[in-house]
């Protein structure tokens, strides 16, 4: 017998279909309200799609909208009109009648910006798809033909429905069976006028319990001990549901304890987008689109490229070992240039992978404004449904916040999984066993918020949204507890997640004695292996990675060196690879200060990750790096001038022009290829970098003879030397690719030198590094090993200059009205500072990556590997065991 059941939603939608097949029903079909409305009205017509929505609403913003205009490209505003024009259709509202009728001009004003925007989008729509109150209005001229289409029908799951339906359903109950199964819900007041028959039954009588956790996690936590406790006993999984009033902010937890504890939980809501490899894939294209080229960027788009589709999955794995390791590759052109360099021969399975890079970096390199065809360059599948919905949302300029904000499904079967959800979706199909997070004033109810672009003062909320939020979250409450039919868990936080306290919800139960639970209390039924060791101490333990754990924090905290604190085999190969290297006078203050950080920087390659957000300020590094570009710029200026930059600074007014000129290109450059505050902050730090550079270049001094000038000049080998053409290099005093040798160590350094002034005749040289932090108290040399770029620049000048000039190494500290501070004594400093090197080369060689000084320094950062609070206790207890271990290297750290 024919038969129609009206469901409103998916998952409703699913239990009632395998309801039907298990009980081996024909002839029922299951739609929503708007799919009935639809089908009735005839033809091809169809409710709106979302997707649809949205892509219309996104190509009307172009039109002048009014008062709308000024917030129409912000993001989230396509997702706002879209949201209010679907409130207003459900509510059965005209917009354009709202607007002939406000008697407030501003009410006005915003109702026929929208009433355009409306006209706009409808045109936009396919025709087939309608409004509503269109659908309705045809379908109530059609009738007559419900019983022949639908036969009985049946409203299941709901305790409310919006009023354009309203009519339909009176319409349809004269003329055939129109039943309102309500069970045990709350029956609607309207219902009774329409002459449709309800079907209600008596509340259920669950064994109720209230419990009291410590965080949202240790919710989440003890409910999936629970929901496996249940099967464990016995309890199919399509029994068993955990549900909150808003579950995002418990997603997270809810994600990696089920993934712990093995259990299958259905996502009814979808699971974050970015949870997927799928998402990760659209995001790290977004970020390379957003914040341009980068080494870490394009390595990981290609590297899940080529995990995720066909056309990228024979790149070798580790295709990028075959890159300079210290060349930033901030444009495409350099992409290109370092790929076409790649030599095929150099990959084990002789498969050229310069063809598949090239078009991943040509595909990137159409920019930010080309999104949509990078994607489809790029992506397939699931990622390319992502890519394209995200750009259906929002502008590409959005696409980080976009992203954040998609869902997709999680493709788990409900009907065979635990579900997790929003209560909306719990109440229409209840389960046996429910426990409910979330029963907190903030969370449930959730507080009424009016509609960002129709508040209340232009259409009365009451009108706009029948249901409002805390109303809807009540009912849902209701509902759940009317027909838990087994056992129903009330869960609240007694604090959230940053330790704040919370009240409890008014809906939480006050008859049922409230059960404390602890976060460390061991539990009746672990929820995975973790759980299950955490609640059996002698089990764990027995396990070697106890007994490790133990062991290693035993050795932390005895006066003797172990391996825990960084004793390796000698000449393991991974200390020496480390010291074959071309170090910088960064990496030998780190081989210097401390050993351990050096193993794990330059051993394991360990890094702290690039910023990816856009930041709110620039760090002192990030700050650094901008007044070295600008003094760069302006000294590469100056030069090209009559006199050069000797002459010139003495000129406070061109040296000025000459700065600010620097400046706006460094900054235009910066815009383009990094991420940088906004625009305020970006100015204002601008600003100050082009004052420092003002002070830095004039300082008074006397020029040498016949003076020359250079700024950021490499040498040893650097990175920089490899971008240089034959031109550059024949106006460098020194071939930059010669390698540069620390006699009687073997140590090969190479870097970059701030400023060198040399005379012309090559028997005098000044060597300036910059530095853009406070002047330091006294007058430093190495101090501690921390201040090596004097002595070391001193040495490669001397080394690479024919006829080793008098070399005058010295910091500047702008901040301090450019204060200069010279290196006494630069052969005795290198003498005694070749000897240190020396010790910490063979010390590190031999196996002694131990801990210095420079682990408790505050800007350590890899002090995340060392014991908690190490700066408090294990730093002080080892620091004489590492002196007389490393007892040739520690007279260093006492040096000024």
């Amino acid at each position: 017998m024919l038969s129609t059941i009206v469901v409103p939603n998916r998952n409703s939608w699913r239990h009632c279909r395998a309801k039907a097949a298990l009980e081996g029903k024909h002839g029922v079909k299951l739609l929503t309200i708007d799919q009935l409305a639809a089908r009735l009205a005839g033809g091809f017509l169809q409710p709106i799609d979302s997707d649809h929505l949205a892509a219309a609403v996104g190509e009307s913003i172009d039109l002048p909208l009014g008062e709308l205009d000024a917030i129409k490209t912000l993001p989230g505003f396509q997702r706002a009109v879209a949201n209010s024009l679907s409130k207003a259709w459900s509510a059965g509202l005209s917009l354009e009648n709202e607007a002939n009728a406000a008697s407030d001009q501003a009410a006005r004003l915003r109702l026929e910006a929208l009433a355009l925007l409306e006209r706009e989008v409808l045109a936009l729509l396919p025709r087939n798809e309608l409004r509503p109150a269109d659908l309705v209005a045809r379908a109530l001229g059609r009738t007559g033909y419900a019983p022949v289409l639908f036969g009985s029908i049946e409203i299941h799951g709901r305790t409310e429905m919006s009023p354009v339906w309203r009519p339909l359903l009176a319409a349809l109950a004269t003329e055939g069976e129109v039943t309102w199964v309500a069970e045990a819900r709350r029956v609607p007041p309207w219902l009774a006028q329409l002459g449709v028959k309800t079907v209600e039954s008596s509340p259920e009588q669950p064994v109720r319990r209230s419990i009291s956790c410590a965080s949202p996690r240790h919710e989440i936590l003890e409910a999936v001990r629970w929901a496996r406790g249940l099967l464990a006993s016995g309890i199919g999984a399509q029994d068993i549901a955990i549900a909150t009033a808003s579950p995002a902010g418990w997603d997270d937890h809810v994600l990696a304890l089920a993934a712990t504890a093995n259990i299958p939980v259905h996502f009814i809501h979808g699971r974050a987008a970015l949870d997927s490899p799928e998402g990760q894939l659209a995001a790290a294209l977004a970020e390379v689109l957003l914040r341009g080229f980068s080494q870490p960027r394009v390595k990981r788009v290609i590297g899940l490229l080529r995990a995720q589709t066909a056309n990228f999955s024979k790149l070798p794995s580790q295709w990028w070992r075959k890159l300079p390791e210290d060349a930033p590759l901030l444009d495409a052109g350099r992409w290109q240039q370092e790929i076409a360099a790649l030599n095929p021969e150099d990959f084990p399975d002789g498969d050229d992978p310069r063809p598949r890079l090239l078009d991943i970096i040509d595909a990137i390199g159409l920019g930010l404004a080309e999104a949509s065809e990078v994607g489809e360059r790029l992506l397939q599948g699931k990622a390319l449904a992502i890519w394209r919905k995200a750009l259906t949302d929002a502008p590409a300029e959005a696409l980080d916040v976009t992203l954040a904000g998609l869902r997709v499904d999680d493709d788990l079967e409900p009907t065979v999984s635990v579900v997790w959800g929003p209560a909306s979706a719990i109440a229409a199909v209840p389960r046996p066993y429910t426990w409910l997070v979330g029963l907190t004033s903030r969370s449930w109810p959730r507080r009424a918020s009016e509609d960002p672009l129709l508040p209340h003062h232009i259409v009365p909320s009451s009108r706009l949204d029948p249901l409002p939020v805390h109303q809807a979250d009540t009912r849902d409450f209701e509902t759940i507890e009317a027909m838990t039919a087994s056992e129903l868990v009330f869960a609240r936080a007694r604090r959230d997640s940053g330790g704040r306290v919370n009240g409890v919800s008014p809906l939480y139960p006050r008859d049922i004695v409230e059960v404390y639970l602890a976060q460390s209390r061991e539990p009746e039924q672990a929820a995975s292996d973790t759980d299950r060791l955490f609640a059996r101490p002698a089990e764990f333990a027995a396990l070697p990675e106890a007994r490790l754990a133990l062991s290693s924090w035993i050795d932390w905290h005895t006066e003797r060196i172990t391996a825990h604190d960084g004793k390796v085999r000698a000449n393991h190969p991974l200390l020496l690879q480390a010291l074959d290297r071309r170090q910088s006078a960064s990496s030998l203050a780190k081989l210097l200060r401390d050993p351990l950080g050096y193993l794990w920087q330059y051993g394991f390659g360990w890094s702290s990750p690039d910023e990816i957000d856009e930041p709110l300020t620039l760090d002192p590094l990030q700050f650094g790096n901008l007044l070295h570009e600008i003094l760069e710029g302006a000294i590469l200026i100056l030069e090209g001038k009559p006199g050069g930059f000797a002459a010139a600074a003495q000129d406070e007014q061109a040296l000025k022009n000459v700065i600010g000129a620097a400046t706006a290109s460094v900054a235009t450059r910066w815009d383009s290829t990094a991420p940088v505050p906004p625009p305020v902050i970006w100015r204002r730090k601008c600003q100050d970098a082009s004052e420092l550079a003002l002070t830095a270049l004039s300082a008074n001094e006397a020029p040498l003879v016949g003076q020359r000038s250079f700024a950021e000049i490499p040498f040893g080998g650097d990175s920089r030397a490899l971008d240089m053409g034959d031109n550059v290099l024949a106006t460098l005093p020194w071939n930059p690719r010669t390698p540069v040798v620390i006699p009687g160590t073997g140590i090969s350094i190479g870097g970059s030198i701030d400023r060198l002034d040399l005379a012309g005749d090559n028997s005098a040289a000044r060597v300036t590094d910059y530095k853009s932090g406070k002047f330091p108290r006294g007058v430093p040399q190495l101090k501690g090993g921390a201040e090596l770029q004097r002595c070391l620049y001193a040495y490669a000048v001397r080394s690479l200059i024919v006829g080793s000039p008098e070399v005058d190494a010295r910091l500047l500290y702008p901040r301090k009205n450019g204060a200069l501070l010279n290196l006494a004594s630069p052969d005795a400093t290198l003498t005694k500072l070749t000897a240190f090197l020396a010790a910490a080369y063979s010390a590190f060689a031999a196996g002694k990556a131990l801990p210095g000084p420079g682990a408790a320094e505050d800007f350590n950062d890899f002090a995340f590997a060392l014991p908690g609070g190490a700066k408090e206790s294990y730093v002080d207890l080892i620091r004489p065991l590492v002196a007389a271990e490393l007892s040739d290297l520690a007279p260093l750290w006492e040096e000024p």
